[in-house]
């Protein structure tokens, strides 16, 4: 609950500072943008909650976690890296605009994965621990569409499309190294060594 909440606090202060800024109140997207250093902390400890209690659940046997739960780690460790670099980005460029902008929309793009990831069951007809194995798809879509988009923002007209690159190379990272490392007994045993 606390990631879920620190995730959704991330986007609202995202839009925040986009409103304000587009409406020259530069107090509030002063303020936001400060609030974002309390903000910043508390969204990756909820991110290491995500991990520790998935590793947790992975070596309970939770059906679902004993499937896919060192997989999805690369996710969130990948996710929660590139967010981080995102926003170091976004703070390090916050004299010019169009970067620091663009860094900060970045960071988005890493909560789009999880969330499509999880819709993904619908359109797949996931109604139970037997339909599992149909969610690879799901969650190998839920990275490539944001990738995509972001690669699409990157290559558009005009200058300034690094940021969307970097975000589009960390959500790629992650779906490669799901798809392979994840797997890998050694990984395997790692996770459910963090579940101590």
């Amino acid at each position: 609950h606390a990631h879920g909440i620190t995730a959704a606090l991330w986007l609202a202060l995202l839009a925040l500072q986009s409103w304000s800024i587009h409406n020259d109140i530069l107090s509030l997207h002063r303020l936001s943008g400060r609030s974002s250093l309390i903000l910043f902390p508390l969204f990756m400890a909820g991110g290491a909650g995500i991990f520790l209690g998935m590793a947790d659940r992975y070596v309970s046997g939770s059906p679902f976690h004993a499937m896919y739960a060192p997989r999805l780690a690369w996710l969130d460790v990948v996710g929660v890296a590139g967010l981080a670099f995102c926003y170091f980005q976004a703070l390090r460029w916050r004299r010019k605009a169009q970067v620091h902008s663009r860094y900060m929309l970045s960071t988005a793009f890493f909560l789009l994965p999880p969330i499509f990831g999880r819709l993904s069951g619908i359109p797949l007809g996931v109604r139970g621990p037997a339909d599992f194995a149909k969610l690879e798809y799901g969650f190998q879509a839920a990275n490539l569409l944001p990738a995509g988009v972001a690669i699409w923002l990157a290559f558009r007209p005009g200058k300034h499309g690094r940021p969307f690159l970097h975000a589009a190379g960390f959500i790629l990272l992650s779906a490669i190294l799901f798809q392979t490392v994840g797997s890998w007994p050694s990984w395997e045993r790692l996770v459910a060594s963090a579940a101590g």
